[in-house]
């Protein structure tokens, strides 16, 4: 006569058992054999059957949660149906295409991967529609593909939270007001650019890292932006670091090449920025300790609109690259505050009053 587990009679797969063996002597307990007890309720009763025997018992674990792989190959909803929540992985080979205000893609949990292939595509036409919103840390994003979003609010690239790696080879667009292409909200998140970003609307920054420390941002390819307040790369935070090789442009008012608020930031350009707004500065850094720079070329064209622009104490610039303003009050370099440093050996020209 056997005890019996009814749950072992269940789906093998959906229980980890976890066994343990207990022996009962049968001359009584003491304080080297206790009682035998399990959920609170002695097991005296089963005495007779224990004595001078192994008693064998089981416990069922809930299983532990599996990562799922999904691809995408055309779709109409978030996520085209699926859940992705933690250590999942999604790849859209085709066309995901959706309306009102749901999202490409959706994640959640952390450590998912995501990507968009040449061929894929995702396409969101609401306001506060994400292209794709990853809610958590450590997560993968690449896109060689497209991704465009129409409203409002809707982000290219939504990362929330930390350390979260983004690698884009192909093309974001966005045309809505506050439409940024890529948008960090965390520390420690690395973006990789070789492709294109190209935003339309209001304070629609290109890449946006706000709010965290210590991110990392490598531009190769090119950013362009058109909304006043349009700035190719914001930082808001401590110690980020940008190092950009490609191509900013934008074309609004207040529409920075690369804006940093916060300190110890570095910033190092070997490309080209050219703004064509009133108040464009080409890099515009509020704080101390920031170090900037510079062996490629600037061009500003609008009144105050600065090539290089430092408002606090401190601060380090160094260019051995061109700096040219056109506009009224266009300093090439313009540092407001105490022990700010310039070490200069390129060219910098002038045309305004």
């Amino acid at each position: 006569m056997g005890i019996r587990f009814p749950f072992l009679e269940t789906d093998p797969e959906a229980f980890s058992i976890v066994c343990f063996i207990f022996f009962i002597s049968p001359f009584g307990t003491d304080a080297m054999h206790p009682p035998l007890q399990a959920n609170n309720m002695n097991l005296k009763h089963l005495k007779p059957l224990l004595l001078g025997t192994s008693a064998f018992v089981c416990l069922a674990l809930a299983a532990p949660v599996l990562a799922a792989d999904f691809t995408i190959t055309s779709g109409a909803t978030t996520n085209d149906g699926n859940t992705i929540n933690g250590n999942d992985s999604v790849t859209v080979t085709g066309a995901l295409v959706t309306t009102g205000v749901n999202e490409g893609i959706d994640t959640t949990g952390g450590t998912n991967t995501v990507s968009v292939s040449e061929a894929g595509s995702i396409e969101t036409a609401g306001g506060g529609a994400f292209g794709i919103f990853n809610n958590g840390g450590g997560n993968a994003t690449t896109v060689s593909g497209k991704v465009e979003t129409a409203g409002n609010s809707a982000y290219g690239i939504f990362n929330f939270g930390d350390d979260n790696e983004t690698i884009i080879s192909g093309s974001i667009e966005t045309a809505g007001n506050n439409a940024y292409g890529i948008y960090n909200l965390g520390a420690g998140d690395e973006t990789t650019l070789s492709g294109s970003i190209e935003t339309a609307g209001g304070a629609a920054y290109g890449i946006f890292n706000g709010g965290g420390d210590g991110n990392a941002t490598t531009v190769s390819g090119s950013i362009k932006t058109a909304g006043q307040d349009g700035i190719g790369i914001y930082n808001v935070g401590d110690t980020n670091e940008t190092t950009f090789s490609g191509d900013i442009t934008t074309r609004g008012l207040v529409g920075d090449g690369i804006f940093n608020y916060g300190d110890g930031n570095v910033t190092t350009v070997s490309g080209s920025i050219a703004t064509t707004g009133d108040t464009a500065r080409g890099i515009h850094n509020i704080g101390d300790n920031n170090k900037t720079t510079i062996s490629g070329s600037i061009t500003t064209t609008w009144d105050t609109g600065h090539g290089i622009s430092n408002v606090g104490d401190s601060n380090q610039t160094n260019s051995s690259g061109s700096i040219t303003t056109t506009g009224d009050t266009g300093h090439g370099i313009y540092n407001f505050g105490d022990s700010n440093q310039t070490n200069f050996s390129g060219i910098i020209k002038t045309g305004g009053n």
